[in-house]
């Protein structure tokens, strides 16, 4: 009857939100365990997808407003006695979705305006600003 041990003498178990933690990770692993390889592989699929669909996201915002930050630079940075045109402060201006022939098919156009600008003898930069449905949707030349 010696080799009975007091309560007191074991580690006290786990408890609070790690042991819930460790309780739901292995539920998880017995569920896994059971489903077919096909629906392994979906969820395996979704939980690398969702992350990497959020990064792309995330960085093409930040790339559509960059483009509107140097359409706004660069109607700035033209003189004002140049300028046939001004960027229109009130219209928001927006990253285009798809290519400039695709986009002038199937939405009014007001007014399109090829913005230039000279960085070297050889290297320029150009930016086609389309006017439609209250919005300056921007492309770049590449995007045709």
């Amino acid at each position: 009857m010696s080799d009975l041990s007091k309560p007191s003498d074991h580690a006290p178990a786990s408890t609070g939100l790690w042991l819930a933690i460790r309780k739901a990770a292995n539920r998880l692993q017995d569920w896994f365990v059971i489903q077919s390889p096909a629906v392994r592989l979906t969820v395996l699929a979704l939980a690398v997808l969702i992350p990497a669909t959020a990064i792309y996201s995330f960085t093409l915002i930040q790339k559509q407003a960059a483009v509107a930050e140097q359409v706004k630079t660069m109607a700035v940075a033209g003189k004002a006695g140049e300028a046939l045109w001004t960027l229109n402060d009130k219209l928001p201006v927006v990253f285009g979705a798809g290519s400039v022939l695709g986009f002038l098919e199937n939405n009014p156009v007001e007014r399109i305006t090829v913005i230039y600008k000279p960085l070297m003898w050889n290297v320029s930069e150009r930016i086609i600003l389309i006017e439609s449905q209250g919005k300056q949707h921007a492309y770049y030349p590449s995007d045709m």
